[in-house]
């Protein structure tokens, strides 16, 4: 690689984000409703954000893009300011995956609270926060939590005061919550933050229930296709392929490393084959995820594409195409089973965030991550009822508990098998 490239490079690193806020900008003023997008920010806003809250349905399609946009700037401007030396593959991650959140729950006044009470706890534990970087952007998944109390107390200075509160507590326990869990089931859910975020909020709607604060789940789902959305996903994609390229010779030699690398928890592709190989492989997930839903015909909507930008986002850090697949089979089988309608949200989505077991695939082959997925949608129904939408990793929630549960039994079979032979 040439000085001028690497040079280039190490700019792309530093301003990745801000380079897709800028992209999903410019995105946001391209749409048919843009005249109107100031109003459409203003009624996302004043949402809960709770699962689930389609902004495309609620604010339109412009306003959305333009909340992601400014939730992958706030994401640049923690970045620089963490003095984080190199990116890396977990910071990618969570920042891709936050943003695609920001389409159907977190705007960018409730991420504030928690992500303060990440960097808080870095500044009482000593901590860079470039350590706690990646939570910090995870945080954002109880961002709802904040808002609810905002809205419950009519705007109140005692209700924004007392949920940005709640917010930075949030924020300070998800740290140690985090680091802890991890080790439950050994990195074989790549969303171990969806399982903290969804024990933190079980515990607090349950506080908030002896206070008679209730907290229910809300399903304003879009149920019409946004062609737009498509777009969006595709000339991204191209652009990480045309940026993959530029380095041929590099992408070459490392991704067939990565595609039959394990990735469990804590992969890092970006450090361990570079960053065109990761990009490469990024695209490569959306592309599969998009192949998934045109052929089960699905209408692209707010949820499903903050799902797909979770799949590219870990193309980073740990899932590729050949993991990916067999735990989003698994997702569609459960449904054929159930005779749930395959092109409906209560498929699609737990398809599409079934990546997060795709360590089960790689360590326990093609039958692990069938089985894996096929969990995954039986138990996704019912996770949502213990936290009532207070999180919105409730797909991650999900996969820790299929994780801890499914290893060992995997485990006993394998080790049965080793001593048979």
């Amino acid at each position: 690689m040439t000085i001028h490239k690497q040079r280039l490079t190490k700019w792309i690193e530093r301003n990745l984000f801000l380079m897709m806020s800028v992209y999903t900008f410019i995105f946001a003023m391209f749409m048919p409703d843009r005249s109107d997008a100031l109003n459409g920010v203003k009624v996302i806003l004043n949402q809960s954000g709770i699962l689930t809250h389609d902004y495309l349905e609620i604010g339109g399609v412009s306003a959305t893009f333009i909340n992601v946009a400014v939730h992958f700037l706030i994401a640049h401007l923690l970045y620089r300011l963490s003095g984080a030396k190199e990116l890396k593959g977990a910071y990618v991650a969570s920042v891709f995956f936050s943003c695609g959140h920001a389409f159907f729950g977190s705007h960018f006044l409730n991420i504030i609270p928690p992500m303060m009470g990440v960097c808080l706890y870095s500044w009482w534990a000593r901590e860079s926060i470039a350590q706690n970087f990646a939570f910090a952007m995870y945080a954002n998944s109880l961002g709802p939590m904040s808002s609810v109390i905002w809205l419950m107390g009519g705007h109140s200075i005692g209700s924004l005061v007392a949920g940005a509160i709640v917010g930075v507590i949030i924020g300070m326990i998800s740290v140690p919550l985090a680091n802890k869990t991890a080790k439950f089931h050994g990195g074989m859910t790549l969303l171990n933050y969806g399982y903290v975020a969804g024990l933190i909020g079980i515990v607090v709607t349950a506080v908030m229930a002896q206070l008679h604060m209730e907290v229910a789940p809300v399903n304003i789902i879009s149920t019409h296709a946004h062609a737009h959305i498509t777009d969006y996903l595709m000339i991204l994609s191209v652009i990480f392929i045309l940026f993959a390229l530029s380095q041929w010779q590099q992408v070459k030699e490392n991704y067939p490393k990565l595609i039959l690398s394990r990735g469990i928890a804590g992969a890092d592709f970006i450090q361990t084959y570079g960053l065109h190989t990761a990009t490469l492989n990024m695209a490569l997930n959306v592309l599969v995820g998009l192949s998934f839903i045109y052929a089960i015909q699905f209408p692209m909507n707010g949820t499903s594409i903050g799902a797909m930008l979770s799949l590219m986002a870990f193309g980073a850090a740990g899932a590729h195409p050949l993991n990916v697949i067999p735990t989003m089979l698994g997702v569609i089988l459960a449904g054929w089973c159930y005779g749930v309608n395959l092109s409906s949200n209560g498929v699609v989505l737990p398809m599409l965030f079934a990546f997060g077991l795709s360590p089960l695939t790689s360590h326990y082959g093609l039958l692990g991550g069938l089985f894996a997925g096929f969990m995954h949608m039986t138990l996704l129904s019912k996770t949502l009822t213990l936290h009532l939408g207070s999180t919105l990793y409730n797909n991650g929630f999900s996969t820790g508990f299929i994780a801890i549960f499914l290893v060992p039994i995997f485990d006993a079979i394998r080790e049965k098998r080793t001593l048979g032979q």
